[in-house]
């Protein structure tokens, strides 16, 4: 019969325990210095022919800090938000050279756009273009003039905050 005793000083005890033997212990890091290492601030682009309309969306998600860019046109925004990468686009409809509606489902054609959330802001109320902006891809419709409450909300449920 073989003999089965436990060699005791192989037990493991808090004093005589290795790093491999126990679970990392994380000790309080010192605040980074380095600005890589902060939260970016989320992009966002706005699409619209408007000046007074870009104007308003601007001064609305300034309170916000977010990082905008802008474009004019539908295929402006398609070529900006494959270099951009937004968090989040708001698009207008009626736009020349393209319309808001084909610029959203061009965006859903790209794997660097297809996920990204789409809020359609136009004039637009009638049921047939709020259908038309969701076959075509967006995620969320807003009526214009738009409540500034209103946008702020969107925004952020679309960004998760």
């Amino acid at each position: 019969m073989a003999d089965r005793r436990v060699d005791s000083s192989r037990k493991s005890s808090p004093e005589t325990a290795s790093a491999s033997d126990s679970a990392p212990r994380s000790r309080p890091s010192a605040p980074s210095s380095d600005p890589s290492a902060t939260a970016r601030k989320k992009k966002i682009l706005v699409v619209d022919d408007s000046l007074t309309s870009l104007l308003s969306q601007q001064l609305t998600l300034g309170e916000d800090d977010y990082d905008i860019v802008i474009a004019r046109n539908g295929k402006e925004a398609i070529a900006k938000a494959v270099a951009e990468r937004p968090d989040l686009i708001l698009m207008d409809v009626v736009m020349p050279a393209m319309d808001g509606f084909q610029a959203c489902r061009w965006l859903r054609a790209f794997d660097a756009t297809k996920t990204v959330p789409i809020i359609m802001m136009t004039t637009r109320s009638d049921q047939t273009s709020i259908k038309i902006g969701f076959a075509n891809g967006c995620t969320d419709y807003l009526i214009k003039p738009f409540d500034s409450d209103m946008l702020l909300m969107k925004v952020r449920t679309h960004l998760g905050e």
